[in-house]
């Protein structure tokens, strides 16, 4: 029995490297992937920011079209009054 629990060991010792190693490139992973993960998360929230500002800046511009509008409407009625009048 002794001898075949140093043949268990032994073989155990032998496998070790690689379980070694494949823990530590499993941990390099899951760090890769947590960093990565953050990154996309950061820039989640900068698109979301921006299509937020890009949405006010849209408000802005309809908002700055419908005064020109107006402001060239009551230019014109300007113009035929004027017109009228003369």
């Amino acid at each position: 029995m002794e001898l075949i629990d140093k043949q268990i060991i032994n073989e155990i010792l032998k496998q070790s490297f690689v379980v070694v190693l494949l823990i530590i490139v499993a941990r390099t992973m899951w760090s890769y992937i947590k960093e990565k993960n953050n990154i996309i998360k950061e820039k989640d929230h900068q698109i979301l920011t921006n299509q937020k500002e890009l949405m006010d800046l849209y408000g802005q511009a309809v908002e700055s079209q419908n005064k020109l509008t107006n402001a060239i409407d009551e230019l014109r009625k300007d113009l035929h009054f004027m017109k009228i009048t003369k």
